[in-house]
């Protein structure tokens, strides 16, 4: 039915497949990774309280769009004692 003009490349590209500028990606380092957050905390503690305050004041200053309320009617007249509350005495 279908046939390839050519033949397919393998599946797995090996050091001669790879293209003339494919530089490999150096493993990641965590504990450098660690010292530029360590160094930069100031910058981000700042930035989040900015923020914080930023998402504060919005929310003072924006209405509310919508407000709901609740209603709980009974009717006391649903509402049946049993026979013995409503005479006073004990039976025994």
């Amino acid at each position: 039915m279908f046939e390839a003009s050519s033949p397919m490349p393998p599946a797995l590209a090996g050091r001669a497949n790879r293209g003339a500028g494919f530089v490999p990606l150096p493993g990641i380092d965590f504990r450098e990774l660690l010292g530029v957050l360590w160094r930069g905390k100031l910058i981000i503690a700042l930035s989040m309280c900015v923020a914080l305050g930023l998402a504060a004041a919005a929310m003072l200053v924006v209405p509310y769009k919508y407000t709901a309320t609740t209603q709980i009617l009974i009717d006391p007249m649903d509402l049946r004692a049993s026979q013995n509350e409503g005479n006073g005495r004990c039976r025994s």
